[in-house]
């Protein structure tokens, strides 16, 4: 008598060539759960690891239990930590397959799905589920897009979002497991890989089917100091149905919603109405928008330059430039109102029959590695896509070089020193939290001439004849320093230092040629960067080139 001997895997491999799951059958197949529909919660698991800016993508088919939380289920937790269920503070959020979340990051989670309730169970026994889970700093994007089993396929979306894990910088793990259900994975359709540069940072805020209903998703909050000026700016998607369906902006104390104390001050609609408080009717730009009568569909695709002013004196400036799709349109919303006490305040986005896409900033590193910057927005540093740009301010010198001190959060128009990656492009998105810069020597350029100045010593970055960055000092030649660009001013006289080397590494004797500031033509220096004049006789510089003059 022939011995026959079976293996698992040879007898999934039956399984599915005879219908039991799916009749293409893959080589790479992982079955999670036992099949008879028996494991309990977390008996069987499959655990990824995922860094900042990662996508997990996921492909299986799904076989559903006898109630609806008996399907796929996820848990996100930090790298390398147990979970057993026992406490629910072991991890960051857990998503279920049937739209329930719990886990100490609740609060802070958003969550929608186009299911049939009725026939959810029905649905997902069998459905093929593409589950992507998608790291953007310190905020997760879950989304499963499921096809059933059904004659003629049936698709539903399901959309999990969570803000504010750690600071975003942890590695993280995700567990995939099930409840007495069980799950056929396609490992050949599994993959762990880094965000594109075009996409990184990027915040979709609402459902991108535009059915997102009022007060059902929110932006992450931004707060602002009194004293400071934010900026955003982002993409409206709206379906052009009433001229309400398009962003919504809330300006709030500093709280959360749901606290006891939360207090909504003005809420302004894309159409020009505003309510909340004793602000509800605050000054509002009156004739905004009039063409909304006549066509709702005008905003849809608009990008939106937001700018918050809140005053030292508690005033608060709002302004909304809209930029309409064909590219040169512009519209222009405002709202003002005073008597704000609180030491910071805190401003949201709400999609209503919308999404909204709120873009980074993007910053491009020169050939040089080293460059200065001074953006609109506020920026978080701890958070650039890709990683290896670091942020300095200056707030001093010792000898003949610059003291600095790394930056990771820096409020609109502060100016700054990067260095980087030879000319390479930086995502760095906009800072949620208020911050301060101080002790800062760098000074944003406005775009109009920097002099010389009695009792201050001021400097451009520049590179000399090595290719070295340096800051180099500005004589009897005025420079031009463009606006998002910064120079570097003491409030003393140092009279014996020509350029200033910036990370101490010696940068050779060749005089200074600018870089980031446009310096006069015509010049002359001599090898020790000091101005000469024509007569003067031996190796000078000018317009950036040595030669002898006799």
């Amino acid at each position: 008598m022939r011995k026959f001997t079976f293996s698992f895997k040879s007898l999934l491999v039956a399984f599915l060539l005879l219908g039991g799951a799916n009749s293409a059958w893959a080589e790479n197949l992982e079955t999670i759960g036992a099949i008879n529909k028996l494991t309990d919660y977390l008996g069987a698991q499959k655990r990824y690891t995922l860094s900042p800016e990662q996508t997990l993508s996921l492909t299986f088919t799904n076989y559903s239990g006898a109630e609806n939380y008996k399907n796929w289920s996820l848990v996100i937790l930090p790298k390398g930590n147990d979970f057993d269920d026992s406490d629910i503070n072991q991890c960051y959020i857990r998503y279920r397959s049937d739209n329930y979340f719990d886990g100490p990051s609740t609060s802070n989670t958003f969550d929608w799905c186009n299911f049939n309730w009725t026939t959810f169970l029905a649905d997902m026994d069998g459905a093929k589920v593409e589950l992507t889970i998608t790291r953007k700093g310190a905020t997760i994007d879950a989304i499963a897009n499921v096809t059933t089993a059904a004659a003629t396929p049936v698709k539903y979306q399901q959309y999990y979002k969570t803000y504010r894990v750690e600071d975003g910088n942890q590695d993280i793990d995700v567990i995939l497991t099930i409840n007495k259900s069980y799950l056929v994975i396609d490992n050949d359709l599994t993959s762990i890989t880094d965000n594109p540069a075009s996409t990184a940072l990027h915040d979709i805020i609402g459902k991108t089917d535009k059915s997102t209903g009022w007060w059902t998703f929110w932006s992450d909050y931004y707060t602002i100091a009194k004293g400071q000026t934010f900026k955003l700016k982002f993409k409206n998607y709206s379906k052009g149905e009433e001229g309400y369906h398009n962003w919504n902006f809330v300006l709030t104390n500093d709280k959360s919603r749901g606290e006891d104390d939360y207090l909504e001050y003005i809420v302004l609609r894309a159409d020009n109405y505003g309510w909340a408080g004793e602000y509800a009717t605050a000054t509002k730009s009156a004739d905004y928008y009039t063409e909304l009568d006549a066509d709702h569909a005008l905003l849809d695709e608009a990008t939106v330059d937001m700018t918050v002013e809140y005053t030292a004196d508690g005033d608060v400036n709002i302004s909304m430039k809209h930029t309409l799709k064909d590219g040169t349109s512009v519209r222009t919303k405002t709202c003002s109102f005073d008597g704000l006490t609180d030491n910071n305040i805190r401003v949201f986005l709400v999609p209503d029959h919308a999404y909204l896409e709120i873009y980074p900033e993007t910053f491009e590193m020169n050939e040089y590695k080293w460059a200065t910057f001074c953006s609109d927005y506020p920026l978080d540093l701890s958070r650039v896509y890709p990683s290896g740009l670091s942020a300095y301010k200056v707030t001093g010198h010792t000898g003949n070089t610059i003291d600095k001190t790394e930056v990771s959060l820096a409020p609109s128009n502060t100016p700054l020193l990067l260095n980087g990656a030879a000319s390479t492009t930086y995502s760095i998105p906009v800072a949620t939290s208020c911050s301060t810069v101080s002790e800062n020597k760098l000074v944003a350029g406005t775009g109009a001439e920097v002099s010389a100045e009695e009792g201050k010593t001021k400097y451009v970055l520049g590179v000399n004849g090595s290719d070295q960055a340096e800051f180099q000092k500005i004589g009897g030649t005025d420079a031009t320093v463009a606006k998002g660009k910064a120079y570097l001013q003491f409030d003393e006289v140092i009279s014996l230092v020509k350029a200033f080397m910036i990370d101490g590494t010696a940068t050779g004797v060749e005089a200074p040629v600018a870089a980031e500031a446009a310096v006069e033509d015509g010049v002359y220096y001599n090898l020790n960067g000091q101005q000469v004049t024509k007569d003067y006789k031996g190796i000078v510089i000018v317009n950036g080139k040595k030669f002898y003059n006799k």
